[in-house]
């Protein structure tokens, strides 16, 4: 799950991300990953994804961390004015899939607005 902190933030090109994932005690190395290009309608939505390393049984523990991901390989986005960047994710809590959108000015601008849900349910809601 992505994380509402002060950490998860889109500035500088970059899109940083405190998230939560969920393990068991089996020692497989977990990779964190973003794609872009999946969905035709919307160029500028990504989807945050969690690969457990073929773990298998019941997660239950949990980690935090922080990743960042340069979206100048986003075609088109460093040029654009007032971009929307949807980030979708499959909530490891809820089972749902989830999205927040963040606010994108262009030109490598640091300001940023991100809205989603961040309530640990499924509901679209404003996070900052």
């Amino acid at each position: 799950d992505i994380l509402n902190s002060w950490t998860t933030v889109l500035e500088d090109n970059y899109l940083t991300l405190a998230f939560r994932a969920y393990y068991n005690l089996s020692g497989k190395t977990h990779y964190m990953n973003l794609v872009y290009g999946s969905n035709p309608e919307d160029p500028y939505e990504v989807v945050f994804t969690h690969d457990s390393g073929e773990s298998t049984g019941v997660f239950t523990y949990s980690f935090d961390g922080i990743v960042a991901f340069d979206l100048t390989k986003i075609p088109g986005l460093t040029s654009e004015k007032n971009a929307t960047v949807t980030v979708r994710y499959l909530s490891g809590a809820y089972g749902c899939e989830k999205t927040v959108k963040f606010s994108y000015p262009g030109n490598g601008s640091s300001s940023v607005n991100a809205t989603g849900n961040d309530s640990y349910a499924c509901a679209k809601e404003t996070i900052r």
